[in-house]
């Protein structure tokens, strides 16, 4: 009976080691999913980031393209502005010529 019971312990003993062993494997196991799930997310990050750099280039380059395109055209208005400016001012400038001899003209000599 003694050696049923001492039989009884080490069935015990054994089902104990190999319980143990089972519960370190999951832990192991729990350890490589999370691991892999932590790198998978940090690949994902890292994919999302470079994506939205890229997004982000390309939204600045068309923000610059219709930047160019807005001052390319406000130069033109501007320059055409200027243009009639000058060709009013060309008009004028009889007038402005004789308005100013006739000032000198009318002064009191000598001075």
């Amino acid at each position: 009976m003694v050696e049923t019971a001492l039989e009884a312990v080490r069935e015990i003993m054994a089902w104990e080691e190999r319980a143990r062993k089972q519960v370190q494997d999951a832990e192991a196991e729990a350890g490589r999913i999370v691991s892999d799930a932590e790198r998978a997310g940090r690949e994902q990050v890292a994919r999302a980031r470079v994506e939205a750099e890229r997004q982000a280039a390309l939204a600045v380059q068309a923000a610059e393209e219709r930047g160019a395109r807005r001052a390319e055209a406000l130069l033109q208005e501007r320059a055409e502005e200027c243009r009639a400016l000058c060709r009013a001012a060309e008009g004028r400038l009889d007038a402005a010529a004789e308005y100013i001899a006739g000032r000198i003209v009318d002064m009191p000599w000598p001075l």
